[in-house]
């Protein structure tokens, strides 16, 4: 009976890449707790909000030069903020979508409740 001991190169590769896939899936369970720890908060949400707004995420400018003219590279630096903007706020959609509507109803003027008319409301003047 021999010494040698059979050893599968691929078993070991196997192994590894399972390895390391458990580690990728346990990095991506933590961030999506993250995201959502802090869409759950109320300063979470205010924060994240600004965030989003100081990157103009939800419009769109055209930088003008001192001189009054369209100035084309600060155009392009707007718009990649904006589209970094954008790829972050559907990254928030899929990471807490409870969160993410929460936050638009608390900060988003376009989500606003509307105000309530009441019929014995009287007016100042009268």
């Amino acid at each position: 009976m021999s010494d040698y001991v059979f050893h599968d190169p691929d078993r070991g590769e196997e192994i590894e890449r399972r390895k390391l896939a458990a580690e990728r899936r346990l990095k991506e369970r933590e961030g999506q707790r993250f995201w959502e720890r802090c869409l759950a908060d109320p300063i979470g949400r205010k924060e994240i909000w600004r965030l989003l707004s100081d990157l103009n995420t939800f419009e769109t400018r055209f930088p003008i030069s001192p001189v009054g003219m369209p100035d084309g590279a600060a155009i392009w630096f707007a718009h990649g903020r904006k589209d970094f903007g954008q790829t972050f706020w559907k990254f928030l959609i899929r990471a807490s979508r409870e969160g993410t509507l929460a936050m638009m109803d608390e900060h988003d003027p376009a989500f606003a409740p509307e105000p309530i008319d009441e019929p014995n409301a009287q007016s100042e003047d009268e």
